[in-house]
């Protein structure tokens, strides 16, 4: 950042945070650098809404925001920089939701600081929250779906998770994938194609208790599926019966 800009900012940070601590309505002084009373008042009100864990509206810079993050995170500690962190969200989501912007850099930034803290979103919650989203668009008429459509980029914005993956026993997989011998053990239906690599039939290992609900990576919890059998034992209406069902 320019070292006169970063002075300003600095100095909008130190008012910003005085009135608060004093409750008061004083108004922003005259800061000389680059950047005009207008700017700076624009980032002062953005970082307002930041300590409070509110949505702003008018964007600022990614050095600007990662300027007051900083300042936030080292003297005011974790419980200020996630309803921050929650502000800047808020940000990036109105501006996608008006189609007027990407703010990819914002968003990395984003995406940066929730993984330094920890706090950046499970692959699981991301997949809960989407099928809600859906879920809800379902229930939508088609006039009131289509006028949401229209608040959405073509070209979707991205963001990074994290996920936690089982350091998972191979030989149970093989055990299990030639115990099946080529059938779905669950449908009994003969593979429904082979796999490009070694021509083996395709059919995949599920852990009837799932191994993130402490289900056991053993032969006797696995069961050979194919892929629309793996499938519903997962989100099917039926996937009960693969819970108790004894592989042959």
């Amino acid at each position: 950042m320019d070292p006169a800009r970063q002075k300003q900012i600095e100095e909008v940070w130190r008012f910003a945070f005085a009135r608060l601590k004093d409750r008061s309505n004083s108004r922003l002084p005259e800061i000389a650098g680059p950047l005009g009373k207008g700017s700076l008042g624009m980032v002062g009100q953005n970082l307002k809404e930041m300590l409070r864990g509110n949505r702003y509206t008018q964007t600022m810079s990614r050095d600007d925001t990662e300027y007051l993050l900083t300042r936030i995170k080292n003297e005011l500690g974790a419980r200020m920089l996630d309803q921050a962190l929650s502000s800047v969200d808020q940000h990036i989501n109105y501006w996608n939701a008006l189609g007027k912007g990407k703010l990819k850099g914002l968003r990395a930034l984003h995406d940066q600081w929730r993984s330094k803290t920890g706090d950046a979103p499970s692959l699981s919650s991301l997949d809960a929250d989407f099928a809600e989203a859906v879920a809800a668009s379902l229930t939508l008429d088609e006039a009131s779906r289509t006028k949401q459509l229209s608040g959405y980029p073509e070209k979707p914005t991205e963001r990074l998770t994290t996920i936690t993956v089982f350091n998972r026993n191979p030989h149970v997989v093989a055990a299990v994938l030639n115990r099946a011998k080529g059938k779905c053990e669950g449908c009994k239906s003969v593979a429904p194609f082979e796999r490009l690599s070694d021509r083996t039939p395709y059919l995949e290992v599920h852990h009837r208790i799932p191994l993130a609900e402490d289900g056991d990576d053993t032969i006797a919890n696995a069961i050979a599926l194919c892929p629309n059998c793996h499938r519903e034992a997962h989100h099917g209406q039926l996937k009960a019966r693969f819970l108790a069902m004894k592989p042959e």
